[in-house]
């Protein structure tokens, strides 16, 4: 469960966690917001404190997911990209300066889709800028863990869905048996 997350980083030791979107859907974002923001970073550190960061054109979104929330906008992302050179870098930069801002040192999850080599720079970037911090490597991760224990009205959903799917998915499997039956019966030239 998402409120697990808190109890996790205390009992891993962790300064917090970082969820990277860099222009696609993350199932990982989506699970710390609530929120299909395609384009963000969040925070949180383990002693609450969280933010999200967010293109401009998703600050309806990132409302929703409520607690704090501001655009890249608002932090300087496109001069942090001149100055740094590299987008890459510059995310680097910002993850470091707002894991300062909201006290994380030390080992932080790092989640998100991006391509290695970019991921790589990243962190690179946020470690050199921020040397108190710290990749954790443990496994599993704490997001895996809080995925794996559920709330009772996460439960009443997956039931739900079953109860829809179920049928079909039985239905489907016993048309393809028929039909498998059906073309048996029909090529098979060794009959009288």
């Amino acid at each position: 469960m998402r409120q697990d997350l808190d109890r996790l980083m205390r009992e891993r030791g962790l300064a917090g966690l970082v969820i990277f979107a860099h222009d696609r859907y993350s199932p990982a974002m989506y699970y710390v917001t609530g929120q299909k923001i395609h384009y963000g970073i969040y925070f949180k550190s383990a002693d609450g404190g969280s933010l999200l960061v967010h293109d401009p054109m998703e600050r309806d979104q990132a409302a929703l997911a409520g607690g704090p929330h501001t655009s890249f906008a608002e932090l300087g992302l496109n001069r942090m990209v001149e100055s740094e050179g590299h987008p890459a870098r510059a995310f680097g930069r910002l993850i470091a300066e707002r894991c300062a801002a909201l006290g994380m040192r030390g080992p932080v999850s790092f989640f998100g889709d991006a391509a290695i080599g970019y991921a790589h720079t990243m962190i690179a970037r946020a470690l050199e800028v921020q040397p108190g911090l710290a990749v954790d490597q443990s496994h599993p991760d704490i997001l895996t863990i809080a995925r794996t224990t559920k709330e009772p009205d996460e439960i009443a959903a997956i039931r739900k869905a079953a109860l829809v799917l179920a049928p079909s998915a039985l239905d489907t499997r016993s048309s393809r048996r028929r039909r498998s039956r059906w073309t048996t019966l029909t090529t098979d030239k060794s009959g009288p």
